[in-house]
């Protein structure tokens, strides 16, 4: 996979500094929209911090049910997304004297597009829209993130803030802001 890198760095289709860039040989690199490499019942706590938004729905609800197969019974399955809520009263809430055009200052937070066209040759063109992640698909509020979570088989779904979590260890990993909500794969109720 680095020679890849590398090659594509060479060649001007990914900047130079991302082939450089050193792995850890335990980093697995998967598609998320394909089904995660696990066991089910293998894993303990899985963290996202903005990876949901730049999924279309669908996508997120397959990796959302995925989450749920692999997690350990009491697992955690901690999100972290942009709160459209908040974005919506913040541009509710903008008036006229603003700098920027309240409709424009919405957009640019909600990162559906750039507003320019992304310059580069041919290759990373294409490269470019093959692998449209850089901008988001859907957009959720709580409710329904939490909506979500529970089409997928989740419970006691908990809104947390910022490196307050029942994942042990959460403030190596946690560096973003955002809608923080965390969900349990409860053990199967006994008959």
């Amino acid at each position: 996979m680095r020679r890849l890198r590398k090659l594509l760095g060479v060649i001007g289709i990914i900047p130079q500094k991302i082939a450089n860039i050193k792995w850890n040989k335990s980093i697995i690199i998967h598609d998320v929209r394909k089904r995660l490499p696990f066991r089910d019942n293998s894993v303990v706590a899985i963290y996202s911090s903005h990876l949901l938004e730049h999924l279309y729905l669908d996508d997120a609800d397959r990796l959302l049910i995925d989450c749920h197969r692999i997690l350990i019974k009491g697992g955690i399955l901690r999100l972290m997304v942009p709160d459209l809520r908040k974005q919506v009263l913040s541009y509710l809430g903008e008036t006229k004297e603003e700098e920027i055009p309240a409709a424009d200052s919405m957009m640019n937070k909600m990162r559906l597009r750039t507003p320019t066209r992304r310059s580069g040759n041919i290759f990373y063109q294409i490269l470019l829209s093959l692998q449209d992640f850089h901008t988001h698909k859907w957009m959720y509020d709580e409710d329904s993130l939490r909506h979500h979570l529970l089409k997928a088989g989740f419970k006691n779904i908990l809104k947390k803030k910022r490196l307050s979590s029942r994942i042990d260890g959460i403030s190596k990993v946690e560096k973003n802001y955002g809608l923080i909500l965390e969900a349990e794969k409860q053990a199967t109720p006994m008959i």
